[in-house]
């Protein structure tokens, strides 16, 4: 990531996601440390940070939830990717990272990450 933005967008397809894949992603953001997963170059404070989560499966979410909480992850979580777009909208400087399914009905991940970088342009994105 560039210095001076704090706004990432990680969207992942269910067939490739697991936890492990989670812990990677975490260690990389609470370490600042690439080689947990390549992409990532962004540092993240564990009391602070707010990871906007977006699953239509509530199971999956809660998995996910449950594991980025474990690391100290503030979490707000949706299952309609409309409502967490309006929820962004109103506080986009609040969530510094943005996990989202790609496969979704109605609106899939590449839709919502468009409209999240209507509202912010400055938000980074990477596939999982």
């Amino acid at each position: 990531m560039r210095q001076g933005q704090n706004k990432c967008i990680a969207t992942f397809s269910k067939r490739s996601a697991n936890l492990n894949m989670f812990d990677n992603v975490a260690n990389s953001l609470i370490n600042n440390n690439s080689s947990y997963h390549p992409r990532i170059s962004f540092n993240l404070n564990t009391n602070t940070t707010s990871i906007l989560i977006v699953d239509d499966e509530i199971d999956i979410l809660s998995v996910v939830k449950r594991r980025l909480q474990q690391y100290g992850f503030n979490t707000c979580c949706f299952t309609k990717p409309n409502i967490a777009l309006e929820r962004y909208k109103a506080s986009s400087n609040t969530h510094q990272l943005i996990i989202s399914d790609l496969l979704m009905p109605k609106m899939n991940g590449f839709e919502f990450v468009r409209k999240v970088k209507e509202i912010n342009s400055n938000v980074t994105r990477y596939s999982l």
